[in-house]
């Protein structure tokens, strides 16, 4: 949905034409490592991470491949989806629930 609002037409969903970024977690095993003094530490729990359909971070590793790209909002209407239909109206009160 974030994605929707913010007008990112090819993120926030796997279908065909849209950018592939993918993280697979375990939710019951993740921790964020990270604090004040060192904020770059991984978080653990995270095996997978796929971006651009490329692996970048396997068996909780990274893979030191660079597959991610600026993202650009490319058109004028958020919610709107051009050549790929009409994407599903958001409600910010079903958001509060």
């Amino acid at each position: 949905m974030a994605a929707t609002f913010l007008g990112l037409d090819k993120k926030g969903r796997i279908q065909v034409g849209c950018d592939a970024d993918i993280t697979i977690f375990d939710a019951n095993a993740i921790t964020d490592k990270s604090t004040y003094i060192a904020p770059g530490l991984p978080s653990e729990g995270i095996p997978y991470v796929i971006v651009n359909g490329v692996v970048v971070v396997d068996d909780g590793k990274f893979t030191e491949v660079r597959a991610g790209k600026p993202i650009k909002r490319n058109w004028a209407i958020p919610g709107e989806y051009p050549n790929l239909g009409k994407a599903p109206s958001l409600d910010m009160k079903d958001l509060a629930r």
